[in-house]
């Protein structure tokens, strides 16, 4: 008579049920070495592209740039349609706009046209 292979080892873990949960455990086991023996240089939190998308290339002429560091210089103009640069009243505001973002903590430096320490 010819059993079945799938009965056959239906009944060979019944009538040994620990040594199937033990095979289990090793064939657990055995997979997480090799799973971490062949792809434990694929396996990693670093990103790369595989192309070079325009959210990269922006990010790389940023960095060519320089503009990411710890200085940048930034230009605040003020006009005024009413008032000239000679006025007094043009002056004080500019000084006072000038006054707050020297304030700031971030600011090292501040330049303005009457302070005579232009460069």
């Amino acid at each position: 008579m010819n059993i079945p292979l799938t009965r056959r080892l239906a009944g060979a873990s019944a009538r040994n049920p620990w040594k199937v949960i033990g095979a289990w455990v090793i064939a657990f086991v055995a997979s997480f070495v090799i799973i971490g023996a062949l792809f434990a240089d694929a396996i990693t939190t670093e990103i790369a592209f595989t192309n070079n998308p325009d959210s990269q290339a922006g990010r790389e002429l940023v960095e060519d740039s320089s503009l990411i560091g710890d200085q940048f210089t930034e230009t605040v103009t003020i006009s005024s349609g009413e008032l000239t640069v000679d006025d007094p009243e043009f002056q004080t505001f500019a000084e006072d706009v000038v006054s707050k973002i020297a304030a700031v903590d971030a600011v090292d430096t501040t330049l303005d046209p009457w302070s005579g320490d232009n460069p």
